[in-house]
């Protein structure tokens, strides 16, 4: 399976909240998001439990 993280930069923000996003590709992370019953406390969610982001 591809690292999704490294996989992610260069590509374009999926989580666009307006004032907040540079649309910038250069800048794109792989950011988790918690899902009720996936994760806890001292684990973080799967890789498949993300959106792309930029700062």
């Amino acid at each position: 399976m591809a690292d999704l993280r490294k996989a992610a930069r260069g590509l374009m923000c999926t989580v666009r909240i307006p004032g907040h996003c540079n649309h910038n590709p250069e800048t794109s992370v792989l950011a988790h998001y918690r899902l009720a019953g996936t994760c806890g406390t001292a684990t973080k969610p799967n890789d498949m439990q993300a959106a792309i982001a930029c700062s």
